[in-house]
């Protein structure tokens, strides 16, 4: 599954995230990347990456074992085109930063025939 997240102000882009769920050979692993609205990197390094760690079916538990963030990501399928998707950043000092964001399935149209 690839999917894409793009965090607005008023008209403007401010950060765009690409992510990807996919099966490998050390289990089901999430990886998630940000980029500045020309894509351009935020960091150099590779993107983050979170295994998955508990699911049941309709939610999914993902885990950062890495000193990355975000280090956890749960996904909640509320129905069968939307999911809540609740990450946490961690850091070393303070407060735990919880967000939440809604992801909806986007119809796409039938080519027109010819």
């Amino acid at each position: 599954m690839v999917g894409v997240f793009q965090l607005t102000e008023d008209t403007k882009t401010l950060v765009i995230e690409l992510y990807s769920i996919m099966a490998t050979p050390q289990g089901i692993e999430l990886r998630v990347r940000h980029f500045t609205p020309s894509l351009t990197p935020w960091r150099e390094s590779e993107p983050s990456l979170l295994r998955l760690m508990t699911y049941d079916s309709k939610s999914f538990l993902f885990v950062n074992q890495d000193n990355e963030q975000p280090k956890h990501w749960v996904m909640k399928r509320t129905d069968p085109n939307t999911y809540l998707a609740n990450f946490e950043i961690v850091p070393e000092k303070g407060e735990v930063e919880s967000s939440e964001i809604i992801f909806h399935r986007q119809d796409i149209p039938a080519p027109a025939s010819r």
